[in-house]
């Protein structure tokens, strides 16, 4: 048992592999197509001026999206992570995260390119907590992978956020999707990124700082440093993304009253 928990240098197997790079170049390709799917569905994509490069992104983000979550549910309701909390050498829990590093390094990347994305603070510092978070539990063989699963199912939100820009930007405001979409995203943010934070800080620090993280230096100072930064970095721009939301949902909800 004890040899399980040794600590081992990374191995590029274990950072980047087949996944993460099929991910990565199918997250471009998306992105590459986009422009040209998007006038198909419908020709209002020429007046949405910069706007368009948000929706040229919102294909790779629904399809990993979706992917990211029903993995999470998957190997979380059936406990293929295992009943250790600190250390996980699931096969697919590591797909997971090999799919979503691919996902978010790409996307990060077109972000960059496009100057509306790239000047989004809070949507740049997301992408890179998350590859941070992703990269640390790589490079670590797994440790603390149960919490960075249990987190990516805060990406259930996105296909809400994305239809109600969507809706949104294609002036379709009085349509019962704009509310459903509105709806969704709320009630999804909040149940998948704000209400799981005490949980979920509890049961980090309980674990990093618990004498078994300690015994062979299990998990590195470096690691705990980051693990806690990055998801402070999460927690307040969510926080923050939930304000903006409740404050547009009082305004739509003010405006159909009256």
């Amino acid at each position: 048992m004890e040899e399980e928990f040794t600590f081992e240098p990374s191995t590029w197997p274990y950072f980047i592999n087949w996944v993460s790079l099929t991910s990565f170049l199918l997250t471009l390709f998306f992105s590459v197509i986009s422009p040209l799917l998007c006038p198909i569905i419908s020709p209002k994509y020429y007046s949405l001026g910069d706007q368009k490069s948000h929706c040229n992104t919102m294909l790779s983000s629904t399809i990993h999206a979706v992917v990211s979550c029903s993995l999470s549910a998957f190997v979380l309701a059936f406990g293929l992570l295992g009943t250790n909390r600190l250390f996980s050498k699931s096969p697919l829990g590591f797909a997971e995260l090999h799919i979503a590093l691919g996902y978010f390094v790409a996307d990060f990347l077109v972000c960059l390119w496009y100057p509306k994305l790239r000047n989004n603070s809070g949507s740049m510092i997301h992408h890179l907590a998350a590859i941070i978070a992703v990269s640390m539990c790589l490079f670590n063989h797994g440790k603390l992978m149960f919490f960075v699963v249990y987190r990516m199912i805060a990406e259930l939100s996105t296909p809400f956020v994305n239809l109600f820009w969507f809706l949104h930007s294609y002036n379709l405001k009085n349509t019962k999707w704009y509310v459903f979409a509105s709806v969704g995203m709320v009630i999804t943010f909040t149940l998948c990124r704000i209400i799981v934070i005490p949980w979920h800080w509890y049961g980090l620090l309980a674990m990093i700082f618990s004498p078994a993280s300690f015994a062979n230096n299990l998990i590195p100072l470096p690691y705990k440093f980051w693990s806690c930064t990055t998801y402070l970095a999460f927690d307040i721009i969510n926080v923050y993304w939930l304000s903006k939301m409740i404050n547009g949902a009082i305004k739509l909800y003010g405006k159909r009253k009256v």
